[in-house]
C-alpha cells in the first residue's frame, strides 16, 4: 500500500522508544497530575508549511485565420477619374473640380508634396508632385514558432487550529502511555503568478498602394495643412484641351506600390490559483516520562487525511506588446482525496494549577502524506502535504 512506508517507520521508532523507557533508571519523581488519571481534552492552534506547485502544460496554437483571416486597410482605390467619384485616401481625398482634367483635393501633410522641375503655361508657378497613399496588410496563417512550458512553486503557511482527545492506557509514578486522536483543518492557497506559457509569430505582408498625381501652381511656403487645393491633374488630355489655358510640362497620374513584411509576436500567459482544505484525525500513542513539574513525550501514529482541491487557470493570449488580451480563457477543477499517512513528533506539558488538571503543551512533529495533485487542461498543481509543524496549547485532565 502507498503509505506502507511512513508507517513502518513511525512503528519502529516509537517500538524503540518504549523498550528504551523500559530499561531507564527509575529515580524519585512525583506525579504532575496528583494522582488524576482520566481523559485528557486538548485545544490549541499550530502552524504547518505545506509546499504547492504550480506546472503549466503548452496551449493549443492560436488559430490565426479567425483572427486575422481577411486583409486589414483599404487595399488598393486606384486613380480618380471622371467617373470614379470621390477617392477616399489614407492621407487625403480627391473629388470633382471645377475645370475639365483637374479635380479638388485635401492634402494632409507637406511630405507628401515634392518639386518636379516642371512648368504649367496656366498656372503661375512650378508643377509638383502630390503623392496620396492607401494600404493592406494580409496575415498568414502558418506556425513560424510555438513553444511553450512553465512551473513555479511556494512554500505556505497556514494556522491549524486542533482538538485532541487522549485516553490513558498505562499511568505510573513516572511514565505513561496514552491513546491520542482528535481533527485539526488547514485552510491555505496559493497563486502562481503570470507565467509565459506559449509563444507563437506570425507574418504580416503590408502592402502600401502610392498615387501619384501633377499639383499645378506650386505650393507656398507660407500654406497650412490639411490644405485644399483645385489644381490636381488627372486626365492631361482634358487639362490641355483648344482654347484652355493650361499647358506645359503635364503628366497624367501614376501608381506604384511598395511591400514591408514584419514579424509579430503573440503570447500567452497563464495563471492558476489553487485553495487547499486539509482535514487530519490523528490515531496515535504517546509515550512519556514527568520530570519535575513537566512531561516530556514522544508521540506518532497514523492520520486519517481528507484533502478538498479547488484550481483555477486562466490563460490570455497578447498581440505583441499590447496590454489587452486577444482572447481568455478560464477553466476550473475540484479534487477531493481520501489518504493515510503517518506522524512522529514529540511535546512537552507545564501545569498551569496545583494539581495538574489544567496545563499548558507545546509541540513539534513531523506528518507524511503522500502528494495530491489537481489538474485543468493547462494547469496541474501539487500539493506536499508532508511537512513539519508546531503549535502550543491548552489541556484539561478528567477524571
Amino acid at each position: 500500500m502507498p503509505f506502507a512506508s511512513p508507517i513502518a517507520r513511525t512503528s519502529l521508532i516509537l517500538g524503540l522508544v518504549f523498550l528504551g523507557g523500559l530499561q531507564a533508571s527509575e529515580a524519585q519523581l512525583f506525579s504532575t497530575l496528583e494522582g488524576q488519571s482520566g481523559s485528557h481534552f486538548r485545544v490549541g492552534v499550530s502552524v504547518r508549511k505545506i509546499g504547492i506547485d504550480h506546472s503549466f502544460q503548452a496551449p493549443r496554437p492560436l488559430p490565426l485565420n479567425r483572427f486575422f483571416a481577411t486583409p486589414s486597410g483599404p487595399g488598393d482605390v486606384g486613380l480618380f477619374t471622371a467617373t470614379s467619384g470621390p477617392i477616399q485616401y489614407e492621407d487625403g481625398s480627391l473629388d470633382v473640380g471645377f475645370d475639365p482634367g483637374l479635380a479638388s483635393a485635401v492634402i494632409d501633410d507637406r511630405s507628401q508634396i515634392a518639386d518636379t522641375n516642371r512648368n504649367s503655361f496656366g498656372f503661375v508657378g512650378s508643377i509638383d508632385r502630390v503623392t496620396f497613399s492607401s494600404s493592406e496588410t494580409s496575415y498568414s496563417d502558418t506556425m513560424e514558432d510555438f513553444s511553450a512550458t512553465s512551473s513555479t512553486s511556494s512554500d505556505e503557511e497556514a494556522a491549524i487550529p486542533f482538538v485532541e482527545w487522549v485516553v490513558p492506557l498505562i499511568e505510573e509514578d513516572d511514565r505513561f502511555l496514552r491513546f491520542v486522536t482528535g481533527y485539526s483543518f488547514l485552510s491555505t492557497g496559493s497563486d502562481s503568478g503570470p507565467q509565459v506559457v506559449g509563444l507563437q509569430t506570425f507574418d504580416a505582408t503590408t502592402t502600401t498602394y502610392l498615387y501619384h498625381y501633377d499639383l499645378l501652381g506650386g505650393v507656398d511656403s507660407g500654406e497650412t495643412f490639411p490644405l485644399e487645393t483645385n489644381a490636381i491633374l488627372f486626365d492631361e488630355v482634358q487639362a490641355t484641351f483648344p482654347g484652355s489655358d493650361v499647358g506645359g510640362d503635364l503628366l497624367d497620374p501614376t501608381t506604384s506600390q511598395e511591400q514591408s513584411k514584419a514579424s509579430t509576436l503573440l503570447v500567452a500567459i497563464s495563471r492558476s490559483h489553487l485553495d487547499v482544505d486539509l482535514h487530519e484525525i490523528p490515531l496515535g500513542l504517546e509515550w512519556g516520562r514527568r520530570i519535575g513539574r513537566s512531561e516530556w513525550a514522544l508521540r506518532g501514529g497514523l492520520t486519517l487525511n481528507a484533502v478538498d482541491l479547488d484550481l483555477t487557470t486562466r490563460t490570455d493570449w497578447y498581440l505583441g506588446g499590447s496590454g489587452n488580451p486577444l482572447i481568455s480563457s478560464v477553466s476550473e477543477e475540484s479534487a477531493s482525496e481520501f489518504a493515510c499517512g503517518a506522524f512522529l513528533g514529540a511535546s512537552v506539558t507545564y501545569p498551569l494549577n496545583v494539581d495538574g488538571s489544567v496545563y499548558l503543551r507545546a509541540h513539534a512533529s513531523y506528518h507524511w502524506v503522500d502528494d495530491i495533485s489537481v489538474s485543468t487542461p493547462l494547469a496541474t498543481a501539487t500539493v506536499e502535504l508532508s511537512s513539519w509543524e508546531g503549535g502550543i496549547g491548552i489541556g484539561m485532565v478528567f477524571d
